[in-house]
């Protein structure tokens, strides 16, 4: 999954959400592809780390901002080179390009209130609007985090209003899907109907392959060159050296745009209850040993809201490794990670090569800690039951003491634990050492999913055209976008209050999206910045956003961004990166479902104890059978020409 904040009416949602917020500054030639071709711009050697780490990697945070880090013998020292320069750039312009004034109803922002602000809309680019307007079509992911204003749909928001009288595009949703399974069966459906949406949101890479193959995409490379934005598109997309084109560029021509996480997205942290601790009288835990003695003794003392035997120590959900309540440092103690959302699996080094993690021994003795752990009550009885959305409410509810999840996790479930109780206090800390070493899923801040269009969709330029505007609205912390009154936020005297409709989820196309997609893995950086930023302006003087982003009463606001920063310092160091970057191999798409279901059913079927572990060498050995070697013989001759590189 790639979500920032799944919340409700969240701090931190809505700061995100704004911002974009203020944020950040947030094969017609097919005839010969093939699916084993390199990306664009690969890895320079076998050894190295994979192309999407940046060129100056951002190694550190600011250390006034993280000082009073749970983990501070790793707290960070200094300011990431690549994101202080992007945070350079985009505030030392000044005041933007104003572009059009919309009528009060369509226009972000409360100019005319006493402590309001202004949102300044980039000029619009030459051609639009169109008219008569046209329909674009899309495919559309959802979950219950998209809220609605009253009155407002998927197809009827503040965001299809000012994209009509702007743009000229009514916006149409074709269908939607929630959970990873319902998309890929709806997309596999479009595709033998042959009635595909004129734009595709986040194709799975197994789709992606065999509509290249089927000639169903249309190739935009000549328009993606004229007309796509220089600064809040193309150049954002270099970071990492281009790995960003790896699923999306093939045989040199694009055939979509890549989806934009954050740097560090989904790379975990351990979040805990501290004053679950206080209670129990321990410390935060250093070692997954450590981590098993709290969580028991959380059990046992039964410090949970609820029923009697309904605390949980560690919160774990049945994809083991996916972006919440995760499980993937304590597998990474071991030195390997089990496949992220149950589909991406990990390839790292082994001898001149690339071997899978799911079939290492060390994936064994992995397994066979956790099932231990199961037996022992550390993790729940039912995880294997639980979706990732579930996971959150037990945060929520106050029945978990323990998770490993992104920074994030400061508000989603965070704050709703919070609520339910004030006496609630949540913090953060790096991730306890494992078995042999501290590490864990290094998140790709570009997933594996593509923004795609049908062959001869006509309004290809006019998107992009739609994904500059955005880029430069939602991304540079000068045009102050925030949402919309009303939608996003209500007044309250000179304050402002969160309503839990996030706008930018209701936004098609690259930017924005349920997702949380943009153009620039830094956005978030810049985000932060800016709030330090306003904290230099007197009280009296800033207007009532950089007032609520700043006042923080829960702390919730705060502790995610002081966790996000101290993230980003340790993700190089711990990360395991998979090194496999390209699309899928003929194999893997013939045969990656039936290995994908063996995988799954056999790593729960040995940490549940329903197969003993020594059932791990029959799966390894069926894995292999099953197209195993021969996906691992096409990693590795992609992977040579990597090498040549």
């Amino acid at each position: 999954m790639h979500d920032i904040c799944r919340s409700q009416p969240s701090r931190r949602a809505f700061l995100t959400l704004s911002g974009s917020v203020i944020a950040s500054a947030l094969i017609a030639s097919c005839a010969s592809f093939t699916p084993t071709s390199a990306p664009t711009s690969p890895p320079s050697a076998p050894t190295s780390a994979p192309a999407a780490q940046p060129t100056s990697a951002p190694t550190a945070a600011a250390a006034s901002t993280v000082a009073s880090a749970p983990t501070s013998e790793a707290a960070p020292t200094a300011a990431p080179t690549v994101a202080a320069q992007a945070t350079a750039a985009s505030t030392s312009a000044g005041t933007p390009a104003a572009g059009p004034t919309l009528p009060p109803d369509l226009m972000p922002g409360s100019p005319t209130h006493e402590k309001g602000w202004k949102t300044i809309l980039p000029p619009l680019p030459a051609g639009v609007p169109v008219k008569p307007p046209v329909t674009i079509t899309s495919s559309r992911r959802v979950d219950s985090s998209m809220k609605f204003a009253e009155g407002d749909t998927i197809d009827n928001s503040p965001f299809t209003r000012m994209m009509k009288e702007l743009f000229g595009i009514q916006w149409k949703s074709a269908w939607t899907w929630v959970e990873s399974d319902d998309g890929l069966q709806k997309y596999n459906l479009a595709m033998a109907s042959n009635q595909l949406p004129d734009l595709l949101e986040d194709v799975p890479l197994t789709i992606y392959v065999k509509m290249l193959q089927a000639k169903m995409l249309e190739d935009i490379t000549d328009v993606w060159n004229a007309v796509a934005d220089d600064t809040w598109v193309k150049k954002p997309l270099e970071y990492g050296g281009g790995v960003g084109w790896a699923y999306a560029e093939v045989n040199g021509r694009k055939m979509g745009i890549p989806h934009v996480e954050r740097a560090a997205q989904n790379d975990k942290l351990l979040w805990y209850r501290e004053d679950w601790l206080e209670k129990v009288g321990m410390d935060v835990p250093k070692t997954m040993d450590d981590l098993a003695k709290v969580a028991k003794a959380f059990v046992k003392a039964q410090l949970g809201q609820g029923a009697k035997g309904t605390t949980v120590g560690l919160n774990v959900c049945r994809e083991i490794n996916n972006w919440y309540s995760s499980l993937d440092p304590v597998f990474g103690g071991f030195g390997v990670i089990p496949p992220y959302g149950g589909t991406l699996d990990f390839w790292t080094p082994e001898g001149n090569g690339l071997m899978c993690d799911n079939i290492r021994p060390q994936m064994k003795d992995a397994l066979a800690y956790v099932h231990q752990w199961y037996a022992d009550g550390v993790i729940p009885a039912d995880f294997f039951t639980r979706p990732v959305a579930d996971s959150e409410k037990i945060i929520a509810a106050n029945q978990c003491g323990l998770h490993f999840s992104p920074d994030f996790g400061a508000s989603y479930g965070g704050l709703d634990s919070i609520k339910n109780d004030p006496k609630a206090k949540w913090n953060f800390a790096d991730i306890p050492t494992g078995a042999t070493r501290k590490a864990k899923y290094w998140s790709n801040p570009f997933p594996q999913v593509v923004f795609a269009f049908r062959k001869n969709f006509e309004h290809v330029d006019l998107v992009i055209k739609q994904v500059n505007w955005l880029a430069d609205l939602v991304q540079n912390p000068a045009r102050r976008f925030h949402g919309w009154e009303g939608r996003d936020y209500q007044w309250d005297g000179n304050t402002i209050k969160p309503t839990g409709v996030s706008s930018t989820k209701q936004f098609y196309g690259p930017v924005g999206t349920d997702g949380n997609a943009g153009t620039d893995p830094l956005r978030t950086y810049k985000l932060y910045q800016a709030i330090d930023q306003w904290a230099q302006i007197p009280a009296s003087q800033r207007d009532a956003y950089q007032q609520y982003a700043l006042e923080d009463p829960t702390g919730i606001s705060t502790l995610g961004r002081k966790a996000y920063l101290f993230n980003v310092s340790v993700s190089e160091q711990e990360g395991i990166k998979n090194l496999f970057n390209a699309l899928p191999t003929p194999t893997m798409v013939t045969m990656g479902a039936t290995i994908q279901k063996l995988v799954q059913e056999t790593f729960i079927a040995i940490i549940k104890g329903d197969k003993p572990i020594s059932a791990f060498d029959a799966y390894v050995d069926q894995w292999k059978k099953l197209g195993g070697d021969k996906i691992t013989q096409e990693v590795n001759e992609w992977w040579k020409t990597q090498s040549k590189k």
